[in-house]
C-alpha cells in the first residue's frame, strides 16, 4: 500500500465515529480495493444514522467531499453498493440517497404496508347505527364542525388512521369513543372486535390505561359495549413479545397478533425499525389507529415516521368518496381533492386544546415555540405566571435551584404510603436537554440528591438504596415485565417487615421487586426531555445547557413545556433559548415520498 493510500486510510478513520471506523475496516476486508469516496460516504452515513437520519443525501455533500456526481459514480463501482431492489449492504437510489440495506428495506416495507391499508375501500358500516352512536357520544351536529367527530369517523371508516394533535386536543377521548362505535358495529354483526392498545414506554402505557379506564365509565353505551372496551395498555415490547437478548419478537408475519384493531399512542416516539416490526405482526385485515403529536421530538433511533406521515396531510385533501361520507356524518362541507395523496383520507390534525388556553400560559408559549417566534416566547415567559423564564446569575443559581427542588420533591418524599408517593411523584420533574456536563442529568441528579439530603428528606450516605429514591429502568428485562423507560420508587414494604423494595405503578396498583434483582437502573429526579415523552407532571423545570447545543431544538423545548399540566419554568440564558427555538429537527428520509408513489 502506498504512503498516500495509508494517509487517506488514517484520515478516514480519524474523522469517523466508532461505528464508522468499524464499518470502514469491514469494507476494507470485504473489498480491499474500496475507493476513498466509498469510505468517506460510509463514514458520513454512520454519522447521519447516529443523528437519526435514515439515509445520507449525497446531493448535499459535506465541505470536505467531492461533488455529488463523482460520489455517486464512485460508489456504484463497488460491489457493496446496489440500486433499489438489489440486495447489497448499501443502497443508492436515483436521487443520490445512500442507505444501509436494512433501513432502505424498512422504509419500503412501512410505506407499502401503510399504502395498502390506507387505500382499502371504506369499511362497510351500518350508517344509521353509526350516526346514532356519533350523536350519543359527540352530540348532534352543530353549525361548527366538530373535528373530534371527524377524527372518529375517519377511524371508523379507514383500516389505517392517524390522529395528531397537541396535549389536551382530545386524542384519548376520541379513541375511547371509536372503540365504542366499532364494538357497536361488531356486536350488530354478531362478533365482538378484538382490540389491543399499545404505547412505546411503560409510563405512557400506564397513563393511557388510567385515562381509558376512567373515560369509558361515563360513555353513553350499553354495558355489553362498555365491557368490550379494553383498558389494558401494553408497551410495544410486551405487545410483540420481546425475547430477551435475542432482539426478536414472538409476534411477526408468521405469528400475527390476535387482534382486529390496534391503537398505538405516542406514535412520535416510534422509530422506523419498530414500526416495521409492528406492522409486520399486524394481521392484514386488522385496523390500526396511530395517536401522536407531530410537533414533539422524533424517536431516539433512526426515522421520523409520524412526522413523515403528517407531512402528507393538506387542507381539503379528502377523496370524493370520503368527502361525501364526512359531509353526511359530520357536516363537513369540503371539496374533494387528491392533494393529500394515498394517505389524505387517513390523517386528521386537531388544533383546539381543551387543556391549555391558546391565549395564555402553556398553550400560548408552546404555540410561539412551534412557530419559531423566540421574541413572543420570551415575552410570554417574562409576563405569564404559569410559564416562567428564570435566569439567575451564577452566585444565585445554587441557592435558587436548591429551593426549587426541595419545594418540588418534598410532597412525595413525605408521603405515608407507596401509593401516595407514586401519585405525588407526578407533581414535579426536572428536565434536561443533555445527559453529560454540568447541566446534564448525571450531574443534576447528583446535585439534587445532595440538596435533598441536606434538607433531611432523604438519606443517601448510608446506602444507594434509600427510601424515596426514584429510578428508571434503562434496559429491557422481559423476564421481569420491565422495559426501558419504566419508572418506580424505592420504598419500605410493610409486607416484608419494612424492607426496601422497588415499586412500579401498574394499571391495577403496583408491583414490587427486590433491589438485588434490578441492575440496569438510574436515579431520576431529573430526566432527559426525550425520556419524558409519554409523561405528564403538574409542574416541570427545564434546565437549559449553559451554552448553545445542537441537541436543543424547537421540538425539544415544545416537548418539555407540554409535559406540564399547570406550570413550567425554563432556567437558562435568553441567547441559548433563542437559538434552540430557531433550530428544527430535520431527518433525512424518503418515507413521505414513498407513500405518495
Amino acid at each position: 500500500m502506498s504512503l498516500l493510500r495509508c494517509a487517506i486510510d488514517e484520515e478516514a478513520l480519524e474523522g469517523s465515529s466508532p461505528l464508522g471506523r468499524g464499518l470502514i475496516r469491514l469494507i476494507r476486508h470485504l473489498e480491499p480495493q474500496a475507493n476513498a469516496p466509498l469510505e468517506q460516504a460510509v463514514s458520513r452515513l454512520c454519522d447521519a444514522v447516529l443523528e437519526g437520519d435514515l439515509c445520507l443525501d449525497l446531493k448535499r455533500p459535506a465541505a470536505d467531499t467531492q461533488n455529488s456526481l463523482t460520489d455517486c459514480e464512485g460508489l456504484l463501482r463497488s460491489a457493496l453498493v446496489g440500486r433499489p431492489g438489489e440486495r447489497a449492504p448499501l443502497i443508492l437510489d436515483d436521487k443520490g440517497r445512500l442507505y444501509f440495506y436494512r433501513h432502505w428495506l424498512g422504509e419500503v416495507s412501512v410505506a407499502e404496508d401503510l399504502r395498502r391499508r390506507a387505500t382499502q375501500p371504506l369499511s362497510l358500516v351500518d350508517p344509521n347505527l353509526l350516526v346514532d352512536g356519533l350523536n350519543r357520544l359527540f352530540g348532534p351536529l352543530g353549525a361548527e364542525v366538530d373535528w373530534q367527530r371527524v377524527a372518529a369517523c375517519v377511524a371508523c371508516l379507514k383500516d389505517f388512521s392517524l390522529i395528531t394533535g397537541g396535549p389536551g386536543t382530545g386524542k384519548t377521548s376520541i379513541v375511547v369513543k371509536v372503540l365504542a362505535l366499532l364494538q357497536e358495529q361488531a356486536l350488530a354483526d354478531g362478533t365482538p372486535l378484538r382490540a389491543m392498545l399499545a404505547a412505546p414506554t411503560g409510563k405512557a402505557a400506564v397513563r393511557l390505561s388510567e385515562s381509558i379506564a376512567a373515560m369509558k365509565k361515563s360513555l353513553t353505551v350499553s354495558e355489553a359495549v362498555r365491557g368490550l372496551i379494553p383498558d389494558q395498555v401494553l408497551t410495544l415490547h410486551r405487545l410483540l413479545g420481546a425475547r430477551g437478548g435475542t432482539g426478536g419478537f414472538k409476534h411477526n408475519s408468521d405469528n400475527p397478533l390476535p387482534c382486529d384493531l390496534l391503537v398505538l399512542d405516542e406514535a412520535s416516539m416510534v422509530d422506523l425499525r419498530m414500526m416495521e416490526q409492528l406492522l409486520s405482526a399486524l394481521p392484514e385485515k386488522a385496523r390500526i389507529i396511530l395517536l401522536g403529536d407531530r410537533n414533539q421530538l422524533c424517536s431516539v433511533e433512526a426515522g421520523s415516521v409520524l412526522g413523515d406521515l403528517c407531512a402528507l396531510r393538506q387542507p381539503g385533501s379528502y377523496s370524493e368518496v370520503m368527502a361525501r361520507s364526512l359531509e353526511k356524518l359530520c357536516g363537513l362541507n369540503r371539496a374533494a381533492s387528491t392533494a393529500g395523496g394515498p394517505l389524505g383520507d387517513s390523517v386528521v390534525a386537531l388544533s383546539r386544546s381543551y387543556r391549555f388556553d391558546d391565549c395564555r400560559g402553556i398553550g400560548r408559549v408552546s404555540r410561539a415555540v412551534n412557530q419559531g417566534d423566540a421574541d413572543a416566547a420570551l415575552n410570554i415567559l417574562k409576563t405569564d405566571s404559569s410559564c416562567r423564564w428564570i435566569q439567575p446569575d451564577e452566585s444565585a443559581f445554587a441557592r435558587e435551584f436548591s429551593r426549587a427542588v426541595v419545594e418540588g420533591f418534598r410532597t412525595y418524599l413525605q408521603a405515608d404510603t407507596i401509593q401516595e408517593a407514586l401519585e405525588r411523584f407526578t407533581s414535579f420533574m426536572v428536565l434536561c436537554a443533555l445527559r453529560q456536563g454540568e447541566r446534564g442529568i448525571e450531574a443534576v441528579n447528583s446535585r439534587i440528591e445532595k440538596v435533598l439530603e441536606v434538607a433531611g428528606l432523604i438519606c443517601v450516605s448510608k446506602s444507594p438504596w434509600y427510601r424515596g429514591r426514584p429510578v428508571m429502568v434503562t434496559r429491557n428485562c422481559p423476564h421481569l415485565g420491565l422495559f426501558n423507560g419504566d419508572m418506580g420508587l424505592v420504598w419500605p414494604d410493610p409486607e416484608k417487615n419494612g424492607d426496601l423494595q422497588v415499586f412500579f405503578p401498574t394499571p391495577d396498583g403496583t408491583k414490587a421487586f427486590s433491589p438485588a434483582r434490578l441492575a440496569q437502573l438510574q436515579t431520576v429526579y431529573a430526566m432527559t426531555v426525550h425520556k419524558s415523552q409519554g409523561s405528564e407532571y403538574r409542574e416541570i423545570l427545564l434546565l437549559l445547557p449553559a451554552a448553545a447545543s445542537a441537541v436543543l431544538t424547537r421540538e425539544l423545548i415544545y416537548t418539555a413545556i407540554t409535559r406540564a399540566r399547570e406550570s413550567a419554568s425554563i432556567w437558562g440564558s435568553s441567547d441559548v433559548l433563542r437559538q434552540g427555538i430557531s433550530r428544527r429537527v430535520e431527518r433525512a428520509s424518503a418515507l413521505a415520498e414513498a407513500l405518495h408513489r
